[in-house]
Order: structure tokens, then C-alpha cells, then sequence
């Protein structure tokens, strides 16, 4: 089973510490994660990417009965990420270029 840990292994270039594994204390760890505005945001991009491919998988499984290997939704989550930094650097936001470093 994929666990939230797992996944979020891919905050390791947030330089913030790792989360707790309760979705209750997440909820309340996540906006005080880092004093870094990149940083947090970054982690809140990853937790963004990391609840939606957890969905997407649900509906694999329920919708086609096809399940993926953790390791091949972590590189999914990364790959939204690097492509939503992407994005932010070429529209010009200003933190675009952090993120991208970040994702990269």
C-alpha cells in the first residue's frame, strides 16, 4: 500500500523536516512546515501533487482495476511538479525559478 511517507520523500530538496504521518496533524503541520516562503510552498505544491496521484490511483483501481507500483506514482507526483515549475517560470512568475530548481 502506498503511504503518505513514500511519496513525500520527494520534499527532500524543501529542506524541511519530515512530516508527521496523521492526516490530522499534517493538516496542522503543513502551513507552519517552514519559515522559507519557497520552501512551504514548494511543500504545499508536493502535498497538492501527492493527494491528487493518491486519487488518480483510487480511481485506477475502483474505475479500471489497474493498480501502479509506488515507485511509478512517486515518479508521477515529480513529474507533476517539475512541469508545474515549468509553467510558473515561463508565465514569469517570480517563483517559478525557485520552484524549478527545487523540482529539478
Amino acid at each position: 500500500m502506498l503511504e503518505f511517507g513514500d511519496v513525500m520523500k520527494v520534499t527532500a530538496g524543501t529542506r524541511v523536516n519530515l512530516p508527521p504521518s496523521a492526516w490530522s496533524q499534517i493538516i496542522t503541520w503543513l502551513p507552519h512546515s517552514s519559515n522559507n516562503e519557497v520552501s512551504l510552498f514548494s511543500l504545499l505544491q508536493a502535498w497538492h501533487a501527492c493527494v491528487y496521484e493518491i486519487w488518480c490511483e483510487r480511481n485506477r483501481r475502483y474505475h479500471l482495476g489497474v493498480t501502479l507500483p509506488p515507485r511509478r506514482i512517486s515518479q508521477k507526483i515529480c513529474l507533476i511538479l517539475k512541469n508545474k515549475a515549468v509553467a510558473l517560470s515561463q508565465t514569469g512568475a517570480s517563483c517559478g525559478p525557485p520552484l524549478l530548481l527545487c523540482w529539478s
